[in-house]
């Protein structure tokens, strides 16, 4: 799969692998590869859109939102489950997830 440049439209820019079910937003990502992007739909806030790595179909959306508590910028964090609950920080901007399940 091709992630970067005009044969991605602009919709992926990171790689994620899971070994367990991740409930991000409203969505479930099973194990699995996945790639997944963002665009900016406000100030204070970013789409974060899933897809399944190797066929790129889409498996879900979930909002990023400004980190208010803390002016680090961070390419891109995923900080691991404590008590099942993380973030992940793309830029500015935090998006909550938790293990599935």
């Amino acid at each position: 799969m091709i992630t970067a440049g005009y044969s991605a439209e602009g919709k992926y820019s990171h790689f994620l692998v899971t070994q367990v079910p991740l409930r991000v937003g409203g969505s479930t990502l099973p194990p699995g590869q996945y790639v997944f992007g963002y665009r900016r739909t406000g100030d204070d806030t970013i789409r974060v859109s899933f897809y399944r790595a190797a066929s790129g179909d889409a498996v879900g959306e979930a909002d990023a939102r400004l980190n208010r508590k803390n002016s680090s910028v961070r390419s891109l964090l995923i900080s691991p489950p404590a008590a099942g609950r993380a973030t992940i920080q793309i830029g500015r901007f935090l998006l909550d997830y938790r293990v599935a399940g």
